[in-house]
C-alpha cells in the first residue's frame, strides 16, 4: 500500500507549519514532523480511524495535538485529503 497526499492536505500541512512556526517556533520543527508522518498510522493500520464526516473518508486524531487526519482508504492507496484543527467544521 502506498500513501498520496492531495494538493489541499499539502497546503494544509503548509498553513499549520506556518502557524507553529509563528507560534512556537522553538517546537514547530517536531511538531510538523509528527503532523508530516502521522498518516503512517493508517498507511499499517488502515481502519484505525473512525468513519469520516464525509462518505467514504475516514478520520484519525492527531492527540495530543488538535488536528484531525482525513483520508480515504482503497484496495492500493492511503490518500490523505486533508488536516483539519478539532474544531475546524467540515466538510
Amino acid at each position: 500500500m502506498r500513501l498520496r497526499w492531495t494538493e489541499s492536505a499539502w497546503a494544509d500541512l503548509e498553513r499549520i507549519s506556518d502557524y507553529l512556526f509563528e507560534q512556537t517556533p522553538l517546537h514547530a520543527p517536531r511538531l510538523t514532523k509528527t503532523i508530516y508522518h502521522a498518516p503512517e498510522t493508517p498507511l499499517r493500520l488502515p481502519l484505525i480511524g473512525r468513519l469520516g464526516r464525509m462518505r467514504g473518508t475516514r478520520e484519525l486524531a492527531m492527540t495530543p495535538l488538535p488536528w484531525v487526519l482525513v483520508y480515504v482508504v482503497s484496495d492500493e492507496e492511503i490518500v490523505v485529503i486533508r488536516l483539519l484543527h478539532g474544531a475546524q467544521r467540515w466538510p
